[in-house]
């Protein structure tokens, strides 16, 4: 019955077509972006070299976030002297998974506020969202932004968001896979190349209220 549908990428487009049934000209695709005061906090910090012996994970604890493989993951390496940072609280709209927690370098932060993550993004040797499935997945795109190493399994929307921007790709099912990607990062160092103006952007709020505007206009 709506006048008309916004969602975030062209894979959830091509979702609510083919699940919905809702004609393409009814969809709009508006893009998530990075917030004012984000860009504004890593532009006063862009100056301070931190990085600290951390990786990082964020996403709230349902099965979809996929943290189980993480975990197994960051466990087979035995990483001395690294601890595995864990971002996100319960969601009640998901159902409830068992999380090991029996290793001690593994720390759940549950919710925490924005410029305290934003501190974690600058900080972290690397980012690690293992997600399973996504519309747009806001936390990489933060991430990648603050330059930090990132691994993200290999969605359909993250190559359409991010082109051929160089992110590193591991199986989302293959905690193999994810040891392998996190031990070459680390150990080769690797550092995440800045975003292109290109991807900043298309991914722009600023950008995204004018085209809602727009859309309104036109609709009402």
């Amino acid at each position: 019955k709506a006048k008309h549908i916004l969602t975030v990428s062209e894979f959830s487009k091509k979702e609510l077509q083919l699940k919905l049934a809702v004609p393409e000209q009814k969809i709009m695709v508006i893009y998530n972006g990075l917030s004012a005061e984000l860009i504004q906090y890593k532009t006063t910090t862009d100056k301070i070299n931190a990085r600290e012996k951390f990786i990082l994970s964020v996403g709230s604890i349902n099965p979809r976030k996929n943290i189980k493989t993480l975990i197994a993951a960051f466990t087979s390496l035995n990483l001395e002297g690294y601890r595995l940072l864990i971002v996100g609280a319960e969601n009640a709209n998901f159902s409830k998974e068992e999380i090991p927690l029996n290793n001690e370098q593994v720390e759940f932060l549950g919710y925490i506020k924005d410029q305290e993550l934003w501190e974690l993004y600058r900080k972290a040797d690397l980012f690690v969202y293992p997600s399973l499935y996504e519309g747009f997945g806001i936390p990489v795109l933060e991430a990648l932004y603050f330059e930090c190493p990132t691994i993200v399994a290999p969605l359909e929307v993250y190559k359409e968001v991010y082109g051929n921007f160089e992110v590193n790709y591991a199986d989302g099912h293959n905690s193999e896979d994810y040891v392998r990607s996190i031990r070459k990062v680390l150990n080769e160092n690797l550092k995440e190349k800045p975003l292109p103006e290109e991807i900043i952007n298309k991914c722009s709020y600023a950008e995204s209220a004018k085209k809602v505007n727009q859309l309104i206009m036109k609709i009402r």
